[in-house]
């Protein structure tokens, strides 16, 4: 991690971080906020000091705040298919830009979850040169709701690899849960195991 950039990062918070829900706008450093739609009304981003929004939906409208805040449009279909590398570098520069200027920036699409997340972690590895599997988890800790779809996330490996040359996460497949299931981000194993457990429940008629 860049040495002038990591007094930026914020660090890790308590039980207050493992609470949040949809419905909160996440700080992920002292210039950087990402959230779904639910909490963003005129008084949050001024509250805030937000001075660029970045739209991260295919059709949500813009917030009417005025000229004092920049938004900018980035039309992205929330779905494993969907190039989403494109948007990595125009992005990730954007933010920088933005806080090269002194300003805030918030990311934002739907929930919060999928779409924004992966649009910042692609920004947490190319400025701040956090390996992937940090920045997700770093992410994650500031907002428990993230969860980019397979799809984003191999992309997101890809991106790793053109940044550093080599990867920290894997696409693995999950046997137990049948060839259907594809592969799925190796970090995510844990969470797989728990959808086991699950469905054994349900199998046993629990």
């Amino acid at each position: 991690m860049h040495k002038s950039l990591k007094k930026r990062l914020l660090p890790r918070k308590g039980p207050r971080v493992r609470s949040m829900a949809f419905g909160l706008i996440s700080q992920v450093t002292d210039f950087l906020f990402l959230s779904g739609v639910r909490p963003l009304t005129i008084p949050a981003i001024r509250s805030l000091g937000i001075t660029t929004v970045i739209n991260c939906t295919m059709d949500l409208p813009d917030l009417p705040i005025g000229a004092e805040v920049e938004y900018v449009r980035v039309r992205v279909d929330d779905s494993p298919i969907f190039d989403l590398s494109v948007y990595f570098d125009p992005v990730a520069d954007r933010i920088q830009d933005v806080y090269l200027r002194g300003g805030k920036v918030l990311v934002h699409c739907m929930a919060g979850a999928s779409r924004s997340p992966a649009l910042v972690i692609a920004y947490l590895m190319k400025y701040h040169r956090m390996r992937l599997r940090d920045a997700f988890r770093y992410v994650k800790q500031r907002r428990p709701v993230v969860h980019p779809n397979y799809g984003f996330f191999k992309q997101l490996i890809d991106y790793e690899n053109q940044l550093f040359g080599s990867t920290s996460v894997e696409m693995v497949p999950v046997p137990s849960l049948g060839p259907g299931y594809g592969l799925v981000p190796d970090i995510y194993l844990e969470e797989c195991k728990g959808l086991l457990w699950l469905h054994s429940l349900k199998a046993m008629g629990h």
